[in-house]
Formats: structure tokens, C-alpha cells, sequence
């Protein structure tokens, strides 16, 4: 593999890759679509240019605007077309239509996939097998690194989501969990990070620091810079993170984590989320927190990563 990517960076090394990125406004989409070019970009030269997907104003600035007035016509033709979201489907296709290059979709597409010419579709979604289809296990996302990153024994980092419509969320839940975690590991003389998320209700750092809870620091994710996260979790032994944050759980796989999971009681037994975290509990690849905290279970089931590997295969299929 090695061999074959240094192959291929000598190939292209002279040219630089034209990547059009369209973005839907979401951010765990752009997030997505952000990793995969980052990890582009560790492996040949590239450039990006970034677009909305408002259908209409793409249809209207591609096929019936003035070209001295358009992004489009204004910016070098894409060699690839990158985007996640069923938002930003069509206007990836209009663009390859007018200007051609690759259009790869993360994320199943609302459309045919051979509208595309490549997809990198979840597992959970049950990708049929095709030659544009990369199935993959979760969300891309930035956390890499070339050898396995040193651990620090006895570290947690706590991630704490927030309502949403997958599960019931109630702060003192989870406030409850962390405490008896922490109470029944003290002779372990463990350390705790914790550190919210955008989604997490304002009084939740209040209603903890209440517990007075000893070893454990508290960050507002709000107080805290990019890549804060990341950099924490890859010195972590464990990741301990609410249900809902399923873009976090996947963050913590890549880390190289022992991922443990709060319990949350489910909206419904149907909901997609809540089928996508039993898959990865029957795979033992999260484990309950009552197992950690007796000391009886570590995964030692670490998973691929996939946006590194997602970034070599479109190489392989595209730019050799």
C-alpha cells in the first residue's frame, strides 16, 4: 500500500487537484466532507473551492447567468466534486454536468447511485454491493495518525451530547452515571475530562459542579479551541460518550479509544440511531459503562480508518 501511494504521489505530484466542495449548512455534513479533504491533502496537492447548495441559484448561475458574474465559470474546473447531504446532491450533479470531474457523495444519496461516481455509504444503511460504493463504518472524520498514539493509563475523556430526537435526555441521568463511575473508580486514581457539546443544555456544568466530583475537569466546549477534542481523546485509554453524539463515538473509535456508552433510554426501538449504537454494542466495539467500571471489559476491537482510507481508494479510482 505504501508503495503504491508513493507511486501515485509521484504520478500527480506536478498537478495540482481541483476539488469543488458543496456544503449544506450542517455541520456534522461539513465536518464529513472536511475530513476527507484534509486527508486528500496529506497525500497530493490540492486545491478547494467551497459552494452552497441552493439548487435554484446554481441551476440559474450555471445554465442562465452571466459568466463574468459567476462563481462557477469564475473558479478552475473541479477534478472532483465532494459533498454531504441529500441538499447538496443535485447541485453536485449539475456542476459535473457543466463542467464535468468526479462526483463523490458521502453519506447514502436521496437519489439513484448511479447518479454518482462514487459513494461512501454507512454500513448501517445496508449499501448494496457496487463498484461506486465504498461501504464505511460511521462518520469521516479528522483524527489521525500514522502509528498509534502513546496512552495515558488512566485517563477518560467524558463527551456529553444533548436533547435530541433519538433519545430522553434529562441532565441529572447522566450527572447520576458520571458520579457512581467516579465513586466506584476512586482507589483507581483515575482522571476525568469532561467536555460538552453544542448541543448540551446550558445548566448541565452547573448541575455537575454541584456533585462536586473529585478528579474530574469540566470544559465548555464553547471555552475550548478546534481540535481541542481530538488532541484529547488521542491520549486518552478511554472515551465514555452519551448515545445521541454518534458523530463523537466514531471520533473516539479513530482515536484508537476503549469507547464506553451512557445509558439513555431510546425514543423508539426503530429509531436509526438507536439501531446504529446496538450494532456497534453487538460487535463489541462500545462497551457498557457498568463493565468498565468493574474493570472487566477493553476493547481491543479498534477499527480502520476509514476516512484515510476513503481518501486512497478515490486516488486509486480517480487520479492515477
Amino acid at each position: 500500500m505504501c508503495k503504491l501511494l508513493k507511486t501515485i504521489q509521484r504520478q500527480i505530484n506536478k498537478k495540482t487537484i481541483i476539488i469543488w466542495r458543496f456544503i449544506d449548512g450542517k455541520v456534522g455534513h461539513e465536518k464529513q466532507s472536511a475530513a476527507l479533504i484534509f486527508e486528500l491533502e496529506k497525500l497530493i496537492p490540492v486545491k478547494v473551492f467551497e459552494f452552497h447548495s441552493n439548487t435554484m441559484d446554481i441551476f440559474r448561475d450555471l445554465f442562465l447567468g452571466r459568466r463574468k458574474f459567476s462563481k462557477y465559470h469564475n473558479s478552475k474546473k473541479p477534478d472532483l466534486i465532494i459533498g454531504t447531504g441529500h441538499r447538496t446532491h443535485i447541485p453536485m450533479l449539475l456542476a459535473k454536468l457543466k463542467f464535468g470531474g468526479k462526483t463523490v457523495v458521502i453519506m447514502k444519496p436521496s437519489l439513484p447511485y448511479s447518479f454518482f461516481d462514487l459513494c461512501l455509504v454507512p454500513d448501517h444503511d445496508k449499501p448494496i454491493k457496487r463498484n461506486n460504493i465504498i461501504p464505511i463504518i460511521g462518520a469521516l472524520n479528522k483524527i489521525s495518525y500514522d502509528k498509534p498514539p502513546p496512552k495515558e493509563v488512566g485517563l477518560y475523556t467524558l463527551l456529553i451530547g444533548g436533547p435530541s430526537s433519538h433519545y430522553k435526555w434529562t441532565n441529572h441521568e447522566i450527572i447520576d452515571q458520571i458520579e457512581n463511575f467516579a465513586n466506584s473508580t476512586k482507589k483507581k486514581n483515575l482522571r476525568y475530562i469532561l467536555s460538552t457539546s453544542r448541543r448540551t443544555p446550558k445548566d448541565f456544568i452547573h448541575d455537575l459542579t454541584q456533585r462536586h466530583i473529585e478528579n474530574l475537569e469540566v470544559y465548555n466546549y464553547e471555552e475550548t479551541q478546534d481540535g481541542w477534542v481530538d488532541n484529547v481523546l488521542l491520549k486518552s485509554e478511554y472515551a465514555l460518550i452519551t448515545p445521541d453524539s454518534i458523530s463523537m463515538i466514531y471520533e473516539a473509535f479513530s482515536a484508537n479509544c476503549n469507547v464506553g456508552i451512557f445509558k439513555l433510554e431510546t425514543v423508539s426501538k426503530k429509531d436509526k440511531l438507536y439501531r446504529e449504537v446496538l450494532l456497534l454494542k453487538e460487535r463489541n466495539l462500545i462497551i457498557e459503562l457498568d463493565f468498565i467500571q468493574k474493570g472487566l471489559a477493553k476493547n481491543d476491537n479498534k477499527m480502520k480508518n476509514y476516512t484515510k482510507f476513503c481518501a486512497t481508494e478515490i486516488i486509486k479510482k480517480f487520479l492515477n
